[in-house]
């Protein structure tokens, strides 16, 4: 019996930054986004621990020297909560900057919040 495909629901402007990604790698995170959707994990996702552990991040070379990301948090319910996607440009070291670790741990605790409540029948996919 198939599973039933979870839904999406962006966090703040993190569907306007996807958009503005390459073809190739818009491509890649929404193969990987369907993937979690019904359940599997595409090869690029990796967990990330500490602060942010639970969530899960889409890594991508995007052929230009940068690297693209997309965090999601797929363990809440039947929602996949688009956190944050961004264009990593610093090839040193795998931190993410205060500024985004802060925006993100404040988006995973909207939609912590979010899958705590009552959200039934929404029909918008977006959240703050």
């Amino acid at each position: 019996m198939p599973t039933r495909a979870k839904s999406i629901k962006w966090l703040g402007d993190t569907k306007e930054e996807l958009s503005g990604f390459p073809l190739a790698v818009r491509s890649v995170v929404g193969y990987a986004l369907y993937l979690a959707e019904i359940g599997e994990l595409h090869k690029s996702v990796k967990a990330l621990r500490g602060e942010l552990a639970g969530v899960d991040e889409i890594v991508v070379d995007g052929g230009d020297a940068d690297t693209y990301r997309m965090l999601y948090m797929a363990r809440l319910g039947d929602v996949i909560y688009a956190l944050d996607a961004f264009k990593k440009k610093s090839t040193k070291g795998k931190n993410l900057a205060k500024r985004d670790l802060q925006r993100i741990k404040a988006r995973l605790k909207t939609a912590r919040a979010h899958a705590r409540g009552s959200h039934g029948n929404e029909s918008s996919d977006h959240i703050g």
